[in-house]
C-alpha cells in the first residue's frame, strides 16, 4: 500500500517543497521514499512512522510535523488501505474488522487531519491535496468495500471544498483522481485506462500547490471514460 502524507514548509528558494515531512505505516517505504526525495535534490526530509488505522491518534502527526519545521503549507493526504476481497465467497470480506480498517485509514484519518491542519493552513494561506481514485465512480467487483471508501471521501472533501469557497477561506483544496498502480492490486487488476503514471501524478500533485485546481485527472481521460464506461455497462 502507500500509505504517505506530505506535509512542506516554504523556505529560501520559495518553494512548496523546501523541507517536507513524509509518514507511512511501512518503515522501509518510508525510507525508500525519503531517498528517492534526497536524489531528486531535495535538502530536509523527514520521518514519521504512523498505523492510519488509529484515527484517535492521527491528529499527533500534524502536531509533530509543525514541532519539526515550525509551519504548515501543503498537506497531501494520499493514505490507501487496498481493501479487496469478494463479498461473497470471502469470510474476511464480510467482517467488521475488514470495513472498519478501510474506512478508518481511507476516510476517517485524511477527515481527522484535515480539521486538525485547517487552523494552521488558514495562518499560510496552505493547500489540501486529497489522492482519491476513479473507483470513486465506478465501483470494481471484489472491491466493494475500497469503492465505497472512496466515495465516501469524494463527498466529505467535494463537500468541504464548496464549504471553503462559500466562507472565502484562504485555503485550496484539490481532489485528485489518480489513476491506480498495477502493483497494488495483482489479483484485481482494473483496465489499462485507470491505471496511473506515477511521475504524471506527482508532477500533477506538487504543481496544484501553485495552480489549486478544483480537482484533476491523471490521466486526464478518466472523467470520460468513467461517465462512458457506465452507459455502456464497461463495469
Amino acid at each position: 500500500t502507500n500509505r504517505q502524507n506530505v506535509f512542506n514548509k516554504e523556505g529560501k528558494s520559495n518553494s512548496p517543497q523546501s523541507q517536507s515531512q513524509i509518514s507511512a505505516y511501512t518503515w522501509s517505504k518510508l525510507q525508500q521514499v525519503r531517498q528517492e526525495a534526497l536524489d531528486a535534490g531535495r535538502p530536509e526530509v523527514e520521518l514519521l512512522s504512523y498505523d492510519y488505522g488509529d484515527v484517535v491518534h492521527v491528529h499527533s502527526i500534524v502536531e509533530k510535523t509543525v514541532d519539526m519545521l515550525g509551519r504548515l503549507d501543503f498537506l497531501v493526504l494520499n493514505q490507501d488501505e487496498i481493501a479487496r476481497g469478494s463479498l461473497l465467497r470471502a469470510v474476511h470480506g464480510q467482517t467488521p474488522q475488514f470495513v472498519n480498517r478501510t474506512f478508518s485509514v481511507n476516510v476517517f484519518s485524511p477527515i481527522a487531519m484535515v480539521l486538525k491542519a485547517l487552523p494552521l493552513l488558514k495562518a499560510t494561506k496552505g493547500h489540501i491535496f486529497v489522492a482519491s481514485s476513479p473507483l470513486a465512480e465506478i465501483p470494481r467487483s471484489g472491491l466493494a468495500v475500497l469503492s465505497a471508501s472512496k466515495h465516501a471521501l469524494n463527498g466529505f472533501f467535494f463537500s468541504l471544498q464548496q464549504e471553503l469557497h462559500k466562507t472565502k477561506c484562504p485555503v485550496g483544496l484539490t481532489v485528485g483522481t489518480l489513476g491506480d498502480f498495477g502493483d497494488k492490486m495483482p489479483l484485481f487488476r482494473l483496465p489499462l485506462w485507470m491505471e496511473g503514471d506515477i511521475k504524471l501524478c506527482s508532477q500533477q500533485i506538487v504543481g496544484s500547490f501553485v495552480s489549486r485546481p478544483s480537482s484533476i485527472a491523471c490521466p486526464q481521460l478518466h472523467p470520460l471514460l468513467v461517465r462512458l464506461s457506465w452507459f455502456f455497462g464497461w463495469a
